[in-house]
């Protein structure tokens, strides 16, 4: 049952104010719902129409309603109060205070909830409530335009329905449009037990995770609030918005404690927010806090951190430190993992899962990273910073350690040059560029050239063969380098060229094999092209060239990553 209280202060000026009194309970069903409860979907283009109505409800003749869906599904176009219940069956005039639509509009209030997908309506009445009726009819009539997405809820929401200015208890019925999914997201946190030692304070990790469930692949706001309130523990996300387009994700929570802070527990509310289905979604997880001047503990640490940079395909390391606090001893069961979603990414390993410490004393592990031929991701990135979480646990103690290493690519594009002077007859225009590529991984790639050349205002792309060509692998390790292959690229320049200056940039397309069947579209620039290289990432052209010619007066740049992008 809703149980809001109408706060609108032009009402204030009127003798049919909404008073703060507890809403009245109705004699009557006194249902609010949604006409068709459920239609669709359309083809996009398409007005679709629902409308608000009541149903065996208690005499009224005031309403604030705001509904809501997803714009992409059903984009609300406008609404009508006219006709209504009250003007057709009991002569009752309405004066519209609020009429906003999609955040636009008359007394529209963002604050409260407009925007994007969102009507708002709200009535002030030129005369009083019939007296003993049963209202039964429309409120309002919303127009929408059918969108490209194919479902969404039509959500009622901060509703109120007043008599004489005392709101009404009622019960609200949402409806939908097209075939809803079920769709959801859950989140969960680890540990949800932490304790610190205070003094001297310190800080703790406990990391929020949040899955999809059905389709969902919004993005999740994280916050956190702590019970009770102190000043002296904060609770902050490092990652407040999560996106969940791959299915997962996390945020750590860094729970941090002043050594001055009051011993005791302390809840930690985490709330994940999120639009599901055009309606606000949210769920939480508990995470309690111990805080205390004399608990036996331990603190992990991690040395290096960060771990040392490494090529893709090759390992590093780094020393887990395991020390007693407060005169803990006791052994702790350790685990490592990488915290990232994502294909190829390191994998971590410990020389040993436990340690045994004694009081005021310290172990030690050490933690391998080991990462893979095609670990840098996502593209265009050509390196990737991973973030690696080392647990441990004694009993009822948990406490972590972040890290983080960074693999850059073991696959260049060493050097673009011209097989011949850039020389040609007014027919003769084919020009062949020698793209020189080593892969310095410990396993084969197959890579795929393409290369933009700038003549004046002639522009245009090259490549090599899409299917790509494998690149054998080295191992730097051993000072054993991997084969400069050479890779052919061809374009036809046209007559109008000679005698300019031209530009040519190259960029490396790999993966780790190629598909005939599955094509992946790639764009430069707004210029795209296929490759059946399966996932591809982007190495840069590391060196700058420069050689005249003749006719020519060629330029080698070093290309721009930031403008290459892999779709879908």
């Amino acid at each position: 049952m809703k149980n809001p209280i109408l706060t609108i202060p032009i009402l204030l000026l009127a003798a049919s104010l909404v008073t703060a009194v507890p809403p009245v309970v109705g004699a009557n069903l006194n249902l609010l719902y949604i006409s068709p409860p459920a239609q669709g979907p359309f083809a996009a283009g398409s007005t679709v129409t629902y409308q608000i109505k009541v149903a065996q409800f208690d005499a009224f003749n005031t309403w604030d309603i705001m509904v809501r869906t997803d714009p992409t599904a059903i984009n609300p176009v406008d609404f009508s109060i006219t006709p209504n219940a009250l003007t057709a069956n009991f002569s009752v005039t309405e004066l519209e205070l609020t009429h906003c639509v999609n955040g636009v509009g008359s007394g529209c209030n963002a604050a409260a909830g407009d925007g994007l997908g969102v009507i708002h309506s709200a009535v002030l009445p030129l005369g009083s409530p019939p007296v003993g009726a049963v209202i039964n009819g429309v409120i309002l009539t919303i127009t929408y335009t059918a969108g490209s997405t194919t479902m969404s809820t039509v959500n009622i929401f901060n509703d109120l329905i007043a008599n004489a200015g005392i709101a009404l208890n009622h019960i609200a019925v949402s409806g939908t449009y097209g075939n809803i999914v079920a769709q959801d997201f859950t989140i969960s946190a680890s540990p949800t037990n932490p304790s610190i030692a205070a003094p001297p304070g310190g800080t703790v990790v406990s990391v929020i995770s949040l899955k999809s469930v059905g389709p969902f692949t919004g993005s999740v706001n994280v916050t956190a609030s702590i019970d009770p309130p102190s000043f002296l523990v904060t609770a902050t996300p490092d990652t407040p918005v999560v996106s969940l387009a791959t299915g997962s994700g996390t945020s750590n929570l860094n729970i941090a404690v002043a050594s001055n802070a009051t011993a005791g527990a302390y809840s930690i509310t985490v709330t994940g927010a999120g639009i599901v289905h055009g309606q606000l979604t949210s769920h939480t997880v508990l995470v309690t806090l111990t805080v205390s001047t004399t608990v036996a503990d331990f603190e992990i640490a991690l040395n290096p951190n960060p771990l040392a940079t490494i090529l893709a395909s090759y390992s590093t390391t780094s020393t887990v430190t395991v020390t007693s606090l407060n005169g803990f001893a006791g052994t702790i069961t350790l685990s490592a993992v990488t915290l990232v979603n994502k294909p190829n990414v390191p994998l971590a390993s410990l020389s040993s899962n436990t340690v045994t410490i004694s009081a005021g004393g310290s172990a030690s592990v050490i933690m391998t990273l080991q990462s893979f031929a095609l670990t840098p991701v996502p593209a265009p990135t050509p390196s990737g910073i991973y973030d690696l979480l080392v647990t441990g646990v004694s009993g009822a103690e948990i406490h972590t350690a972040v890290g983080s290493v960074n693999v850059q690519p073991a696959v260049f594009l060493r050097h673009l040059g011209w097989t011949h002077h850039l020389l040609f007859t007014k027919t003769a225009g084919v020009q062949t560029f020698d793209a020189r590529v080593q892969n310095n991984a410990t396993s084969p790639v197959v890579a795929q050239v393409v290369v933009l050349v700038r003549c004046g205002s002639f522009r245009a792309f090259a490549r090599s063969d899409p299917a790509g060509t494998t690149l054998p692998g080295g191992n730097v390790t051993a000072n054993i380098a991997g084969p400069v292959v050479h890779i052919a690229v061809s374009l036809t320049l046209p007559n109008t060229t000679i005698g300019d200056e031209c530009t040519v940039r190259g960029a490396l397309f790999y993966g780790g094999s190629s598909d005939p069947t599955t094509l992946t579209k790639v764009t430069i620039r707004r210029n795209t092209f296929t490759t059946n290289i399966v996932n591809p990432l982007i190495a840069i052209n590391g060196k700058i060239k420069t050689g005249p010619s003749k006719s020519l007066a060629l330029q080698f740049e070093q290309t721009l990553t930031g403008k290459f992008f892999v779709l879908p």
